[in-house]
């Protein structure tokens, strides 16, 4: 019964172990067990060793995408104004 399955989106390798009376899959993470809801059952393939080149480039693509945010956010640190809310204050109505 135990097999490997990875989920598409996270790189993340986890052992299903076993099935419960309801249906539901359980996994093994490290010592822990647990249950694998339904609704995450789509973002998870069979394990497929021909797979891993595709994952580590996956993974090298993150690395890539993680600096393009860093250097996002720090050029976004220097863009200062004032907000809507204080904007707005300036041209309201006199009640």
């Amino acid at each position: 019964m135990p097999f490997f399955v990875r989920n598409i989106d996270s790189g993340k390798c986890i052992k299903i172990v076993g099935i419960r009376k309801d249906n539901r899959l359980i996994y093994e993470e490290g010592e822990n067990k647990a249950q694998l809801s339904e609704y995450d059952e789509k973002n998870y393939i069979e394990y497929d060793e021909e797979h891993e080149k595709d994952y580590a480039k996956v993974a090298l693509f993150q690395l890539e995408i993680n600096k393009l945010k860093d250097k996002i956010y720090n050029v976004r640190k220097n863009i200062t104004g004032y907000d809507l809310k204080a904007l707005k204050s300036q041209y309201l109505l006199p009640v």
